[in-house]
């Protein structure tokens, strides 16, 4: 009974110490001694069962207590790295909602000054008619009837068909294929060999007639080329743009030529053509510096003086609009062309087309044109 007792005892002490684990620990069924002479050496192992759950209790304790400083710690940073988390969401929601600001801010400002230049598109248009598909169509046909109208929609009053004509030209390129302008270079160095010497007095007796008819027939040292006309105050035979050769070919480079016009014209503006540069073959045989000059034929007025002009290579075609001088003495019926350079060529220049512009001198009463350069003075 004793026994009994001192078990329920041990086993409510070791409850209170280790509770679970000694009850795990402890054997599954004990034998229930039959007197108090068996019971000491139970008691005895018993003791010392509690003696070594209650040492392995104290090691599980030191270890919880140097356990519990870290896991503090560990709960510490986990807090702070949550407030850092919290504070970096809201810097960069404000980060973000600044730069959503900017560009709604920028887009507005976008947005004004295009409203601004509608605006004042708008007002400069006011009460002026827009653009319409008629607008464009007599717009191009204009530039169509331009081009149509010899490429400058002016008279040309220096046009061959229509009465103008090169009346004289200095010394022209020998074209390996004409042969007058062949034969002209070789009369030009014949007149320039026997200048001022009598050949014929110093061949014998019956060679004399023979001789000067001879260099009668050759052709002067300069004359007016045939085709002189043709080349320079003609539009090409297809009506297009000038093709490379047809051209009047001055030799070296500077020169000139003077053209008689279809009647008396006041004149303000000359359009020089050469032919396109990308079909050049030699674009430096085109003209460059060049002066122009005017008189009547029979009046003893002084020649009039237009200036000089420079022709660049930025188009074919280009209108010289010519200084402003009075009426009475720009009406002229015949114009000099003086080359005065070309682009570097030295052995010849091409002048392809010359086109004179002007107007005709209005009918009056006799006498009016004189009166009215009385009037101007000299």
């Amino acid at each position: 009974m004793y026994a009994a007792a001192a078990v329920g005892a041990l086993l409510a002490a070791a409850a209170a110490l280790g509770g679970a684990q000694l009850l795990a620990a402890a054997p599954p069924a004990l034998e229930m001694p039959q007197n108090d002479t068996d019971v000491r050496p139970l008691l005895q192992a018993a003791a010392g069962k509690l003696q070594e759950f209650q040492a392995k209790f104290q090691r599980v304790d030191a270890d919880l207590a140097e356990f519990r400083p870290f896991m503090d710690r560990l709960h510490t940073a986990e807090a702070r790295l949550d407030a850092v988390a919290a504070r970096l969401e809201a810097v960069a929601s404000q980060d973000a909602l600044a730069e959503v600001r900017d560009s709604v801010a920028a887009l507005d400002a976008r947005m004004a000054a295009h409203e601004r230049d509608v605006q004042a598109t708008l007002q400069g248009w006011k009460g002026r008619p827009m653009v319409t598909q008629d607008d464009i169509r007599t717009t191009v046909r204009g530039e169509l009837e331009t081009f149509a109208a010899d490429r400058t929609g002016r008279p040309d009053w220096a046009l061959h068909r229509a009465g103008g004509r090169v009346t004289a030209h200095s010394e022209l390129w020998a074209r390996p294929r004409d042969l007058y302008s062949q034969a002209q270079r070789v009369g030009h160095r014949v007149a320039a060999a026997v200048e001022g010497a009598q050949i014929s007095d110093r061949l014998p007796a019956g060679w004399a007639g023979w001789a000067d008819g001879l260099l009668g027939r050759l052709p002067p040292a300069v004359t007016v080329h045939p085709k002189a006309s043709a080349w320079l105050l003609e539009p090409p035979a297809h009506g297009g743009a000038e093709v490379p050769g047809d051209c009047l070919a001055l030799k070296g480079g500077t020169g000139f030529v003077e053209v008689k016009l279809r009647g008396p014209v006041a004149v303000d503006a000359v359009t020089l053509e050469h032919i396109p540069k990308a079909i050049s073959y030699n674009i430096a045989t085109a003209p460059r510096r060049f002066r122009l000059g005017g008189w009547t034929e029979g009046s003893d007025a002084a020649p009039v003086d237009f200036g000089e002009h420079e022709y660049t290579l930025e188009s074919a075609l280009q209108t010289f609009s010519l200084p402003h001088v009075p009426l009475s003495y720009r009406l002229v019926d015949t114009v000099r062309f003086e080359l005065v350079s070309n682009w570097g060529y030295e052995a010849y220049t091409c002048l392809y087309r010359l086109r004179v512009h002007g107007s005709p001198p209005r009918p009056g009463p006799p006498g009016a044109a004189a009166a009215a350069r009385a009037l101007e003075g000299p």
